[in-house]
């Protein structure tokens, strides 16, 4: 499922809404009865996986109790490549191992759930 979107997803329907609009969203989905009788796996965002549900429990936490399996989308998507017309190339990468050890310790990103 790939329905946790950020707001840069170039979608009027999460650009014109506020951080609280796409996160009262997202808690709807997640908390919903059954979800993981569809959906097995959740690609979260940086902004997702730093939100929590109205009660407090972090998305990340959510999602794995309703049993489905969070991912996480690590780069900052593609850019046109300098010098390259017509390529693109992956950004993001700086800082990435930092990153990848904070959502590692925020419950996102270890196989099987297992830490």
């Amino acid at each position: 499922m790939r329905a946790i979107r950020p707001s840069t997803t170039g979608l009027p329907r999460w650009d014109s809404q506020t951080e609280e609009a796409r996160r009262a969203c997202r808690e709807l989905i997640v908390t919903t009865p059954g979800l993981c009788e569809s959906i097995s796996g959740a690609i979260l965002y940086d902004e997702t996986i730093r939100q929590q549900l109205r009660d407090g429990t972090p998305f990340v936490k959510a999602v794995t109790d309703a049993g489905i399996i969070p991912g996480i989308k690590v780069d900052a998507g593609a850019k046109d490549m300098a010098g390259h017309p017509g390529e693109k190339v992956s950004e993001g990468l700086d800082g990435l191992r930092e990153r990848l050890a904070e959502y590692s310790r925020m419950g996102c990103g270890s196989p099987s759930g297992v830490r």
